[in-house]
């Protein structure tokens, strides 16, 4: 087998749990999933998943599917409930759903034929009224359509209830964007109120999405994008920002969702504040701090280099940054989550929903 690196991370809805995912390679070309969930409080590791992505042959015997395993990074993300975790290799056709309360593997669910998975995300808000948004997510897809001789490639946005047998499909959305014959780095994001999809490729831009008809709500122009995507697409706390950052970029560009207006070419004219981050960002969390006159938005980035910086825009009026001063702004303070004798191999940062602190969890190469 070989060395073992952390591809994947997000944080349970309730903040509890820490969950790292990597995966490991066999001569063989079969691949081993292993999803570590951390506690929290203690940092000790709760329970270990594994999946060996063996596949049946028609005739019952078992083969390795090379092109199911190690296909592209590990995707994660839990549902809105928390009670069950989706993992996914970036271009299969499969995902698994995890049920973390036995530590079991519930279901695999199979996608529609032609399609690939680029992305999953689910919205951690708390939908207890409505038990098919609590236990869903969504998977943004790749299918290959031929029309006249000719092949085109388009993204679409299923949402799943993976709490069902196979994954139940709710809502299927197309997203109007375009792929490239060799372009998979298409992402996905569910705002936390789960009225929007914002989705980013590098021939569409960042487009936002109404989640339940799927109508357009805002465009913005695909430089935000560059030619290697994005490494970042998240909303802010309240629904009413989005953040993205790209691969190989050293900045967050923060993105209104609704208002403003769009020109001729159907592009945003509203302003984008720049955050000026040391590496390429891997994960963003806001929070609003309430003042006598106004508010205040906090942001905090986790980078590549191990780093998280944290950024406030002074003035926060009903989802506007009314900043008065230059788009691009500087972190206030940064934090080195490592020392030097050491290599992280998975980092997350996020502002705690039950206290005024911020969260850091961390995996460290030497930790098994």
């Amino acid at each position: 087998m070989s060395p073992t690196s952390a591809s994947a991370q997000c944080l349970s809805p309730d903040q509890d749990v820490f969950a790292v995912a990597s995966h490991s390679l066999g001569n063989d070309g079969s691949s081993t999933h292993r999803i570590r969930l951390y506690d929290v409080n203690s940092s000790q590791i709760k329970l270990t998943l594994v999946d060996n992505l063996v596949h049946k042959k028609k005739d019952g015997g078992s083969v390795s599917s090379k092109r199911e395993s190690g296909v592209g990074p590990i995707l994660l993300t839990y549902d809105g409930s928390g009670r069950f975790l989706v993992s996914a290799d970036k271009g299969s056709t499969t995902f698994t759903v995890w049920d973390v309360t036995r530590g079991v593997v519930l279901h695999k669910v199979d996608l529609p034929q032609g399609c690939v998975v680029l992305d999953v995300s689910s919205s951690s808000c708390d939908v207890s009224s409505n038990t098919n948004l609590e236990t869903s997510i969504f998977a943004l897809m790749a299918v290959t359509e031929n029309s006249s001789g000719e092949s085109s490639r388009k993204l679409i946005a299923q949402q799943y209830d993976v709490s069902k047998g196979k994954g139940k499909i709710l809502k299927k959305i197309k997203t109007g964007a375009d792929l490239s014959a060799d372009d998979d780095d298409g992402r996905l994001a569910v705002s936390p109120d789960q009225s929007m999809l914002a989705v980013g490729t590098v021939l569409g831009g960042v487009r936002i999405l109404d989640a339940s008809t799927g109508k357009r709500i805002r465009k913005y122009k695909k430089h935000l994008i560059g030619r290697k995507g994005l490494s970042l697409l998240r909303f802010s706390a309240d629904s009413r920002l989005l953040m993205c950052g790209l691969v190989t970029g050293d900045a967050v560009y923060v993105l209104e969702c609704k208002g403003g207006h769009e020109n001729g070419n159907g592009l945003s004219s509203s302003g984008v504040r720049t955050l000026a981050i040391d590496s390429p960002p891997l994960y963003a969390n806001t929070t609003i701090l309430s003042k006598k006159a106004s508010s205040s938005l906090v942001v905090a980035v986790t980078c590549s280099s191990g780093s998280v910086m944290i950024f406030e825009f002074e003035s926060y009026i009903n989802g506007v940054i009314s900043t008065a001063s230059d788009n691009d702004i500087s972190a206030f303070t940064s934090a080195s989550c490592y020392s030097k004798d050491e290599k992280v191999d998975a980092l997350i940062s996020s502002f705690s929903i039950k206290s005024d602190k911020l969260l850091i969890g961390r995996k460290l190469s030497s930790v098994d």
